[in-house]
């Protein structure tokens, strides 16, 4: 059971990751619903913190499995 709860976190973290990578490539790579946003810095950056957020859970997840290891 704790190895399917670390894998579905895992893959929540690995997913919001991707997400925000993609949106944050679409925003500098097309044009595409820039007019919807007058402040696209702003919606670029909360993409930027969405995606280091994702990171940092990850990293941590992992960092607390590989301790808990090291623990037995």
């Amino acid at each position: 059971m704790k190895q399917k709860i670390y894998d579905a976190l895992y893959q929540r973290y690995k997913a919001q990751k991707e997400e925000a990578r993609i949106e944050i490539w679409l925003y500098f790579e097309t044009a595409v619903g820039v007019a919807d946003h007058p402040n696209l810095i702003d919606t670029i950056d909360g993409l930027v913190r969405k995606y280091n957020e994702a990171d940092e859970r990850l990293g941590g997840l992992e960092k607390l499995i590989w301790e808990e290891g090291e623990n037995k």
